[in-house]
């Protein structure tokens, strides 16, 4: 005949031992990929104007926007999925054979490949004054029958770029005699010109054509 107290007793210490294997494989799981192997730049897959850095803060993960230098801290979920609940942001890496981090995946949609090591620093070429006032003017975007409106104007070797629907401006300047960068923002501009030399139009955000308006 069966104890019935020994019986449950062998079945609390078969419970416990089983939930500390359990304990002991997810710490396994999360010290298989230490925090450290996460650490380094990642490029936006599809603009390669976007960077983020990936670093490691108080044992946490962060997460700094290279464009406007914000930081974000995640925590960790599982091996390679991380969370941060203020925003609602998952972060799931990729890692190859060799189990190193390949690449990170941002709310579920944007692909980030990591770099080898940093990100070429952007360096800003001085031009002529005439140079300069040439991509000067209101620029035009139309949209399913709206026109929107920037208006650059030169500010010595730097434009100002100014949104005429919302008021906000961006300084940006030359890396190239027809590209040019945000100086404290994200904001890439590339001009493009006739077969006179004329500037007619910028492509914004490497997407958005906007046509030079003839005043």
């Amino acid at each position: 005949m069966i104890n019935p107290k020994i019986s449950s007793g062998k079945k609390r210490t078969v419970f416990f031992a089983v939930l500390a294997l359990m304990v002991m494989a997810c710490f396994t799981a999360y010290a298989s990929q230490p925090l450290a192997g996460f650490e380094g730049y990642y490029q936006l897959d599809n603009d390669k104007d976007f960077y983020l850095q990936i670093m490691v803060k108080n044992n946490k993960l962060v997460l700094k926007q290279l464009w406007d230098e914000r930081e974000i801290p995640f925590e960790q979920k599982s091996d390679l999925k991380f969370y941060n609940d203020q925003e609602s942001f998952p972060l799931t890496f990729s890692k190859n054979a060799n189990g190193e981090i390949t690449q990170l995946l941002a709310f579920e949609r944007d692909t980030w490949i990591k770099l080898k090591g940093k990100p070429a620093e952007k360096k800003e070429i001085n031009l002529t004054a005439e140079k300069m006032q040439a991509f000067a003017g209101k620029y035009k975007l139309s949209h399913d029958g709206d026109d929107a409106f920037i208006q650059f104007t030169v500010n010595g070797n730097s434009l100002e770029a100014k949104e005429l629907w919302s008021g906000k401006t961006y300084i940006i300047v030359p890396q190239t005699e027809l590209v040019f960068f945000g100086r404290k923002a994200y904001y890439p501009v590339q001009f493009s010109k006739d077969n006179d030399g004329n500037v007619t139009q910028a492509l914004i955000f490497n997407k958005d054509v906007w046509v030079k308006v003839k005043e």
